[in-house]
């Protein structure tokens, strides 16, 4: 009876807690998945280190609100994190906000994802299909795929802005 009691006892607690919202737990990092990613919570810049504790080497720094996808914790609660690079650093778990994937992402694989050329006013001139890695925030934009672009100005027009027609006094690629 006793046990009856402590099973249903248990069943309720359980039950109360999913319906609350209890923060999911990150999953033990074993750099072959993405699980998640953390946003730095703190207000200033932290340290990205070689390994999980202030007893490693510092190998970059993260800014507040600066988002990471991450492998998970490592022994004494660190978030293993890819970096742009492609290599890995920890930061504090106490510094950060976890947010888990609902499915993770194997380490390597690899996504087609279309990107949009437009105009200003939101009209596409091309769609082209870049291949996307597992952790790869940027795609670089293909200038060629853009009709109107300025050729053999990148040097005078770092922006990369598109050349209207309009006066040779006003235009951006001079």
């Amino acid at each position: 009876m006793l046990n009856l009691r402590l099973k249903k006892t248990a069943a309720v607690l359980l039950a109360l807690m999913l319906l609350a919202g209890v923060p999911a737990l990150p999953a033990v990092a074993d750099g072959s998945a993405l699980v998640g990613e953390v946003t730095v919570t703190h207000n200033q810049s932290v340290n990205l280190r070689s390994g999980g504790s202030t007893s490693f080497p510092i190998v970059g720094t993260a800014s507040p609100g600066q988002l990471f996808q991450t492998t998970g914790q490592v022994a004494g609660g660190w978030y293993e994190i890819l970096m742009a690079d492609g290599s890995f650093a920890y930061i504090s778990n106490t510094l950060v906000y976890y947010f888990p994937y609902q499915t993770p992402i194997p380490l390597g694989s690899q996504y087609t994802v279309p990107v949009y050329y437009r105009t200003t006013q939101g009209q596409t001139l091309r769609t082209v299909f870049a291949p996307l890695r597992a952790g790869q925030n940027i795609i670089s934009a293909d200038d060629s795929q853009v009709p109107g672009r300025c050729k053999n100005q990148r040097s005078s027009n770092p922006t990369g802005l598109f050349c209207p027609k309009i006066d040779r006094e006003e235009h951006p690629c001079k």
